[in-house]
């Protein structure tokens, strides 16, 4: 194989013309070294300038050297006349095995090798573009690209892209980047790692990645979490904390945070309460909470503790519905003299959630039939998710145009202004009523109106009011 043409310029710097030049190519191996042009013949002129050009010709087998003009000819004229020699400036080469054609070569970085220096702060990260070429003239088929190694950290060091495929063209490149961290505060580790590439009929070539991440010496740990006021269950995700309306006592979650390094406070620290998916019905208690959060951020010392303390806001929770208040540990971030810190994934109990439901108890009424000619109507109420929450006392108004009533089910009573008052508990939850209608002149919509007696619960009946309609038959 023929190299591409290199230029020599040549400047005679004397004040005596060069003549009866020569200019010889010299090669320390096998392969051909030529001169293709020459346009400075045999002469230079005093301070002047000419250009020859030469070609390398590739041997039949590897091999590294050197190659140069060697120049000989006279200087001056008649008894200043002198020999005069001298060489060109030395091309380095090399020629590559002719199997080259089923080999691939990592061309960057220099030296197939990587450094990768992070600080353990749970931001940063570094990474590594390995650029594969296939410098042949036949395509080559890719059979795998993976990081090797001892003790590699798969939650570390990882390739966050590769876009090789399964095979490499002729004279074509791709690359490969390998990606480490960001990784926790408290880690400490380095390593080597291998870029290993599986090619061809069994070939590999390989990369290599120098990781290490510095521990800076500030984490944090969640210590204790409590549930209070009303919440039973253990938080885990087969006992869940939970919760009903049978108090109205704050139902109360408090998670506690400690600074555990030995050296440094955690100034303006800070905990993210949206990246923590805390669910809309939670507010922070203010009076009780003790870390930063959000934009009012706080320090804390060596070895200090701090407390989130969130309260389920049962007002928002008005509906016949399980209501899930499950709380993703919230994320932190702080600073110290070694730098700013950013720290996810907390856990309690092996887990990085806390399991929390609350059941609102509810009171249904429906009337049957809704519609129709009937003047015999049957109203059923269901206390529902109201298990250990005592008596709850419904009140029903009067009803329009009423001439009966029957209690069919349940603890109630009767008044003779027509009202009923009934007492439902876990086990005596459901009233039926049976209503008979006067005889109508037409047709009409009646409402039965509802409130209870909760003694200090809270209950959501559903809905206060209900309408039905009589129908008359004019025919």
């Amino acid at each position: 194989q023929t190299s591409s043409v290199i230029n020599y310029t040549f400047t005679n710097l004397s004040g005596v013309d060069l003549h009866s030049l020569a200019f010889n190519p010299q090669i320390s191996g096998g392969s051909g070294f030529q001169i293709v042009s020459n346009g400075c013949g045999d002469s230079i002129a005093a301070n002047a300038q000419c250009v020859i050009q030469v070609q390398l010709i590739g041997s039949s087998s590897a091999e590294v050297g050197t190659a140069y003009l060697d120049i000989t000819g006279k200087s001056g004229s008649g008894e200043a006349e002198k020999d005069f020699s001298s060489q060109s400036g030395v091309i380095n080469y090399y020629v590559a095995d002719a199997a080259v054609a089923d080999k691939l070569v990592i061309i960057s970085p220099r030296g197939s090798e990587s450094n990768l220096s992070i600080l353990g702060n749970g931001i940063e990260s570094a990474s590594a573009t390995f650029t594969i070429s296939n410098p042949g003239t036949n395509a080559i088929a890719l059979s795998s690209i993976d990081l090797t190694g001892v003790n590699v950290p798969v939650d570390g060091l990882s390739i966050s892209q590769n876009n090789c495929g399964s095979s490499l063209s002729a004279g074509g490149t791709c690359k490969v980047i390998v990606e480490y961290g960001p990784l926790k505060p408290e880690s400490n580790n380095s390593g080597v790692a291998n870029l290993q590439i599986k090619y061809g009929n069994g070939n590999v070539i390989t990369g290599t990645i120098n990781y290490s991440v510095l521990a800076l010496d500030s984490h944090l740990l969640i210590t204790n979490v409590v549930a209070s006021n009303g919440f039973i269950g253990n938080g885990t995700q087969g006992d869940k904390y939970h919760g009903t309306g049978c108090n109205t006592n704050p139902l109360t979650i408090t998670i506690t945070y400690k600074n555990m390094s030995t050296n440094f406070m955690a100034t303006n620290l800070a905990l993210n309460l949206i990246d923590g998916n805390v669910p809309p019905y939670y507010t922070v208690d203010t009076n009780q909470t003790t870390c930063g959060y959000g934009a009012s951020p706080k320090n804390l010392n060596i070895g200090a503790s701090c407390n989130l303390v969130l309260v389920a806001e049962r007002s928002n929770m008005k509906y016949n519905d399980s209501f899930n208040l499950d709380i993703t540990y919230p994320s932190a971030s702080w600073n110290t003299t070694q730098g700013f810190i950013s720290q996810n994934g907390f856990t309690y109990n092996d887990s990085t959630k806390l399991y929390v439901d609350y059941t609102q108890p509810a009171l249904v009424s429906t009337v049957s039939p809704e519609s129709g000619t009937s003047l015999t109507r049957v109203l059923t109420q269901n206390l529902v998710n109201a298990n250990s929450c005592g008596d709850f006392i419904t009140n029903i108004g009067a009803v329009s145009h009423e001439s009966s009533i029957a209690v069919d089910e349940g603890n109630c009573n009767l008044s003779d202004d027509g009202s009923v008052s009934c007492t439902n508990n876990s086990t005596s939850a459901t009233n039926k009523l049976s209503y008979q209608i006067d005889n109508l002149p037409e047709s009409a919509n009646i409402f039965m109106l509802f409130n209870t007696e909760t003694s200090g619960k809270q209950l959501w009946y559903n809905p206060g009011i209900v309408m039905f309609n009589v129908d008359v038959d004019n025919n």
